[in-house]
Protein backbone atom coordinates (compact mmCIF):
# COMPACT_ATOMS: atom_id res chain seq x y z
CA UNK A 1 0.00 0.00 0.00
CA UNK A 2 2.97 2.32 0.52
CA UNK A 3 3.46 2.58 -3.24
CA UNK A 4 -0.09 3.88 -3.60
CA UNK A 5 0.81 6.85 -1.41
CA UNK A 6 4.35 7.40 -2.68
CA UNK A 7 3.72 8.62 -6.22
CA UNK A 8 0.55 10.74 -5.84
CA UNK A 9 1.11 11.69 -2.19
CA UNK A 10 -1.50 11.51 0.54
CA UNK A 11 -3.96 13.90 -1.08
CA UNK A 12 -3.64 12.29 -4.51
CA UNK A 13 -4.00 8.71 -3.30
CA UNK A 14 -7.63 8.09 -4.16
CA UNK A 15 -9.60 5.12 -2.90
CA UNK A 16 -9.46 3.78 -6.43
CA UNK A 17 -5.65 3.83 -6.37
CA UNK A 18 -5.57 2.28 -2.90
CA UNK A 19 -8.07 -0.36 -3.96
CA UNK A 20 -5.95 -1.36 -6.96
CA UNK A 21 -2.78 -1.42 -4.84
CA UNK A 22 -4.29 -3.73 -2.24
CA UNK A 23 -6.59 -5.81 -4.41
CA UNK A 24 -9.49 -4.92 -2.12
CA UNK A 25 -12.74 -3.25 -3.07
CA UNK A 26 -13.15 0.30 -1.81
CA UNK A 27 -15.84 -0.81 0.66
CA UNK A 28 -13.52 -3.50 2.01
CA UNK A 29 -10.84 -0.91 2.65
CA UNK A 30 -13.22 0.86 5.03
CA UNK A 31 -13.96 -2.46 6.76
CA UNK A 32 -10.25 -2.90 7.46
CA UNK A 33 -9.56 0.81 7.98
CA UNK A 34 -12.71 2.52 9.32
CA UNK A 35 -10.64 5.68 9.88
CA UNK A 36 -10.21 6.06 6.11
CA UNK A 37 -7.04 7.20 4.38
CA UNK A 38 -5.60 8.58 7.59
CA UNK A 39 -5.70 5.16 9.22
CA UNK A 40 -4.31 3.54 6.07
CA UNK A 41 -1.39 5.94 6.07
CA UNK A 42 -0.79 5.30 9.77
CA UNK A 43 -0.59 1.56 9.01
CA UNK A 44 1.92 2.20 6.22
CA UNK A 45 4.09 4.38 8.46
CA UNK A 46 3.92 1.82 11.29
CA UNK A 47 4.97 -0.92 8.88
CA UNK A 48 7.91 1.16 7.65
CA UNK A 49 8.92 2.00 11.23
CA UNK A 50 8.82 -1.68 12.15
CA UNK A 51 10.96 -2.56 9.14
CA UNK A 52 13.52 0.13 9.98
CA UNK A 53 13.68 -1.06 13.59
CA UNK A 54 14.51 -4.58 12.39
CA UNK A 55 17.68 -3.43 10.67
Amino acid sequence: MAEAFREPGFEGASLSILSKATGLREGSLYNFFPGGKEEMMEAVVADIDQCVDCH
